[in-house]
């Protein structure tokens, strides 16, 4: 995943597979590759910047963007199926003796291509996700395309529990060092539902046992050899996803700071099979891993407690009275805008639908089938329901 922030930050994170290198990969190879930093040794490998700060987050836990865990050592196995985040730099920095010493240098990204030995895998892969519920409900996990050409998303399913709405997200890092998730697997949205090589994404697994682990399978029958899916992310790539008939809300803003914000993964839909509450059609929302974001999310209630999502999917041909959250880390000004999806898969609503945005906290009014946007300015702040969709 490649985005470009201030000298101090990582400009890329790579979200992949560790399949690609071979099938006993550990943390040592991408070590061959470019910067890995804050991992110490392993037993027959070397340490590569051990008082530095971590760059390499092979597994998530769930409960939030923080429990991403060091690595054990730097012969710590990546395991095929699973995906893991890698932050790189765009300066070419030799190897130094500072922070513990190492092996590896920060190269610049210029040109700079993954390379992998091996020809992937030839049949089904098989991996098994442990439960991460928590109080926060998060039962998001960390996948990847394990083969050497693109997935289709219809080709991951999962066994002893569900996929939630038959999405993955994938992590698209915008100009300036911002980033928003971006839905993959939304039928007739126009963005391809396709992995490509080395593409990582969350998906969200649902035990049918809670404490139960989840088994996908990635099938090596739906690959597509011939297929160019963008991947997620180089800033540019990501596609804007809509869906008939659907309401996706676009966020983008400036931060008191100035950092520039956004995020494109609020969607509500209008499916025959869904329900109003929360069920297997609905999608929970995510928190991208930048210090600074700004956040908007169709707002339910699951288990009686307040719950924000990426995908809501609502009963078709009903009306619908959907509370919007919003969340800022620093005070800002934003934009709000849209794109409402019809069945003919034009920039309209079907025949008969209109779409209102209310602003709760000023009382603004927006018809949004004849405006396209609304300008706000918000405090830093939790989570509140700033906006009303009707």
């Amino acid at each position: 995943v490649v985005h470009r922030q201030d000298a101090q930050a990582p400009d890329v994170a790579i979200y992949l597979d560790g399949y690609q290198f071979h099938a006993s990969a550990t943390i040592n190879n991408l070590a061959g590759l470019n910067l890995v930093q804050g991992v110490a040794a392993g037993t027959t490998t070397p340490a590569q910047y051990p008082l530095a700060a971590h760059n390499v987050f092979p597994t998530y836990l769930g409960g939030g963007t923080g429990d991403f865990p060091r690595p054990t050592g730097t012969d710590a196995a990546l395991e095929t199926g699973r995906g893991f985040y890698w932050y790189l730099y765009d300066r070419d920095i030799p190897a130094t003796t500072a922070f513990g010493g190492g092996t590896s240098f920060s190269r610049e990204l210029t040109g700079f291509v993954l390379s992998a030995t091996g020809t992937g895998p030839a049949a089904n892969v098989v991996r098994a996700f442990a439960d991460n519920n928590d109080p926060a409900d998060d039962n998001f996990q960390m996948l990847a395309n394990p083969f050497a050409q693109p997935l289709a998303v219809a080709g991951i399913t999962a066994a002893g529990g569900a996929l939630q709405a038959g999405i993955v997200q994938a992590y698209q890092p915008t100009a300036g060092g911002g980033g928003t998730f971006v839905t993959l697997g939304v039928a007739g949205d126009g963005v391809p539902d396709v992995l490509a090589v080395w593409q990582g994404a969350f998906a969200e697994l649902a035990p049918a046992t809670a404490g139960q682990p989840v088994t996908v399978t990635y099938a090596f029958a739906q690959t597509q050899p011939g297929a160019a899916p963008p991947f997620y992310g180089r800033p540019g790539e990501a596609v804007l996803p809509t869906v008939p008939p659907t309401v996706s809300l676009s966020l983008a803003g400036t931060l008191a700071s100035g950092q520039p914000v956004e995020d494109r993964a609020a969607v509500v839909r209008f499916l025959p099979e869904a329900e109003a509450g929360w069920d297997a059609h609905d999608a929970s929302k995510l928190t991208p891993p930048n210090a600074a974001y700004a956040l908007v999310a169709p707002a339910i209630r699951r288990d009686g407690q307040p719950y924000r999502l990426a995908v809501d999917s609502r009963p078709a041909a009903e009306a619908a009275t959907v509370p919007v959250a919003f969340t800022a880390t620093e005070a800002g000004t934003f934009t709000l805008s849209w794109a409402l999806a019809g069945q003919d898969s034009t920039a309209a609503l079907p025949q008969g639908w209109a779409a209102v945005l209310s602003d709760v906290a000023t009382g603004t009014r927006v018809e949004m089938n004849s405006a396209a946007s609304y300008a706000f300015t918000a405090a830093a702040g939790a989570w509140s329901e700033r906006f009303v969709l009707t």
